[in-house]
This record gives structure tokens, sequence and C-alpha cells, in this order.
């Protein structure tokens, strides 16, 4: 049971994370920017990269907690390239504007900022146990 809140603790901190920045962009969008984005596709294709690389990295620390850091380093080069191949493919699809990239690296950071709070976190738990 201690093991399962381990492995659960970091992604609903990443899911209450998700919809606060969510929800505060849509707020900022709708009444200072009034730009027509459609918020929702950029924050659930967020929200679903940070997931997957976040179970991958509990489950890394949990079992080789020294290994952690170079899988953290890597995770940023993988996110990295797949935004730019969805900013690529984004781009096929609709003209993008100096306004929308703002709009995708603002969030892009934000959930950096938390990755690395989150990851540094779940760090301190395993090396604490080891």
């Amino acid at each position: 049971m201690q093991s399962l809140n381990l492995f659960f603790k970091p992604i609903i901190r990443l899911v209450l994370f998700s919809f606060l920045i969510y929800f505060l962009h849509y707020f900022l969008n709708i009444k200072f920017l009034e730009n027509n984005f459609d918020l929702k596709e950029l924050h659930v294709f967020y929200f679903l990269i940070n997931l997957i690389l976040l179970v991958c990295f509990v489950i890394v620390a949990k079992n080789w907690t020294d290994k952690s850091g170079f899988l953290y380093m890597s995770f940023f080069l993988i996110k990295a390239s797949i935004m730019v191949t969805y900013l690529l493919i984004f781009r096929n699809h609709t003209a993008l504007t100096n306004s929308y990239i703002l709009h995708f690296f603002a969030v892009y950071f934000a959930h950096l900022i938390f990755s690395i709070f989150n990851c540094v976190k779940v760090l301190h738990i395993f090396i604490k146990k080891a």
C-alpha cells in the first residue's frame, strides 16, 4: 500500500497542476488576450507526455535511483523532440502565429518547472528510503 501511494502521489500532483494551468490559461486567454485557440488540445498534449514520462521516471527512480538522473535528462530531450514534431505537424494543418507559439512555450515552461519540482520530490522520497 505504501509503494502504491508513492506511485500515485506524483501523478495526482500532475493532474491537479494540469487542471490549474488549463483553467488559468483559459481564463487569461478569454479575459485579456481574446484569442480563439483550442487550448484543450495543447494542454492534453502536455499532460499525456508528462504523464508517460512521470510514470517511467517513478518506476526507474524506485528501482534504480542512481540511474534516474540520466533518465531525467533524456526525457527532456525526448519531450523537446516530440514538441518540435508536434509543431511541425500542427503547422501543416494551420498557420502558426507568433501568439500561438508564445502560448505553446508558456505552457511548456510551466510544465517544465513543475516537472523539475515533481521529479526532485520523487527522488527525495526514494533516496530517503534507500
